[in-house]
């Protein structure tokens, strides 16, 4: 159903349809991988490619997130086993819809850090 909507847009609205730009790219964003290949979280440096955003609600329970404790094991794999089910089914979604990357306030931004 949303491959339809997004091939529609493209179709009636070419080059300004969203799902066609490719622009800059947040600082942090997950790489959602393949079946053989984890995601993670990996530093953009300014580039540029097409990606998605998620929107949730966090809830009051948040503990899978990015911290500074926790950065360069993210950026190593993400576990979709351990990721709550919001989280995984998006970064399925993305790899259906033919985007590599993902962005996900709670894992694409450092929480304990004022500064980020």
């Amino acid at each position: 159903l949303i491959r339809s909507w997004m091939d529609e847009c493209l179709v009636g609205h070419g080059h300004f349809c969203p799902s066609s730009v490719i622009s800059s790219l947040p600082t942090r964003v997950i790489d959602v991988g393949n079946a053989e290949t984890p995601p993670k979280v990996v530093i953009t440096n300014g580039d540029s490619g097409r990606w998605l955003a998620l929107s949730h609600c966090w809830g009051t329970n948040v503990r899978f997130v990015l911290e500074s404790s926790n950065l360069l094991a993210r950026q190593q794999s993400l576990s979709l086993e351990d990721m709550p089910s919001t989280f995984s089914d998006a970064i399925q979604a993305t790899r259906r819809l033919g985007y590599k990357y993902l962005w996900v306030d709670s894992l694409c931004v450092i929480q304990d850090s004022h500064d980020d």
